[in-house]
């Protein structure tokens, strides 16, 4: 809900959307608080890589045809992953490179939140800011809170640990990862 629409609403809507969002806010969790290890036997490892274009924004032409530049490659890997604690497998998405191979004993940090937007305003560590912007370039404020999902059987990995007699001799991150917003020694 828009913010500056909050004097056009009834008190009683307002009433019923705070206690939503009471609601929400008590399952709310920081973001760090949501990222999980995941431990298992990597069963094969799948490397794509992508061509990656870009035409800035000064440069496109209406009605003719735009400069494309190519900007370079992005790797990503599919791990399928033989989970240590219930034994099914799982398939990890990972955006970049590593040199994984069937047999390592891998643990992948995985996100298992999802964002869940607020209807009113409200002041709470658990709350986090986005812009919102459509095709005619206007941008709306909104917050959002994070809470927990299931685990699904197919995860997004932060990060890559390989495991090698029980120490981690290495740790690969995403290209995404976010030193600023994310541990920084996982």
């Amino acid at each position: 809900m828009n913010f500056s629409m909050l004097d056009s609403i009834s008190q009683d809507e307002e009433i019923r959307l705070r206690k939503i969002d009471e609601r929400l806010l008590k399952r709310a969790k920081l973001f760090n608080e949501l990222i999980v290890e995941i431990r298992g036997k990597v069963l094969s490892v799948r490397g794509y890589s992508q061509s990656m274009e870009h035409t800035p924004l000064s440069e496109m032409v209406i009605g003719g045809k735009s400069p494309i530049y190519e900007t370079g490659y992005q790797n990503s890997l599919e791990i399928s992953l033989r989970r240590s604690d219930i034994g099914s497998p799982i398939k990890i998405l990972f955006r970049g490179n590593s040199p994984l191979v069937a047999g390592n004993i891998l643990i992948a940090g995985v996100f298992i939140g999802e964002k869940r937007e607020l209807h009113l305003q409200h002041k709470n560590k658990r709350i986090y800011t986005g812009i919102e912007r459509d095709r005619s370039a206007f941008a709306r404020d909104y917050q959002y809170a994070l809470v927990p999902r299931a685990l699904k059987k197919k995860e997004e990995a932060l990060y890559l640990k390989i495991i090698r007699e029980a120490s981690n001799i290495r740790t690969d991150f995403c290209v995404d990862y976010d030193f600023e917003k994310f541990p920084k020694s996982p």
